[in-house]
């Protein structure tokens, strides 16, 4: 049964500055009576809640400057609840610059750059896996 409202709200207080939180709930749990092992397990990798916060700012020549906090409730790996392994919930600090080159009718052109985990938060994943830590994206986005 899943269950999921989510709740986002956005404020722009002056032209150059947008503010924004988001809440996902999802309130989910399997029904299996011929397994009570699994029963009343909660779905594997579904954190029940997840998050963001931050602010988008405006900047003159068509600069856009973002910094957004995600957070991610805790999950787990398996429907089995004697079998399972629980991973802890994790917070992450994302940022980006966006820079429009081209804006026609047609098309519109924004070369961008994708920080990810500025702090270099490292939590534990299933399957033995570890956040990459903080990486780099850039390129250019092409938008018809």
């Amino acid at each position: 049964t899943y269950y999921i409202p989510e709740y986002e709200h956005r404020h722009k207080n002056i032209h150059l500055l947008l503010i924004y939180p988001n809440n996902t709930y999802t309130d989910k749990e399997i029904d299996n009576d011929e397994d009570p092992d699994q029963d009343g397990a909660e779905v594997p990798f579904v954190p029940e809640h997840m998050g963001n916060a931050g602010f988008d700012l405006y900047l003159p020549y068509d600069f856009t400057a973002s910094l957004y906090l995600h957070v991610s409730g805790s999950i787990y790996d398996s429907t089995s609840k004697q079998g399972r392994t629980k991973f802890d919930s994790y917070e992450v600090l994302n940022a980006s610059l966006n820079k429009g080159i081209l804006d026609t009718p047609a098309c519109r052109l924004d070369g961008y750059v994708d920080v990810y985990n500025l702090t270099n938060n490292e939590y534990e994943m299933p399957w033995q896996f570890q956040d990459p830590g903080t990486s780099v994206t850039a390129g250019i986005k092409a938008t018809f």
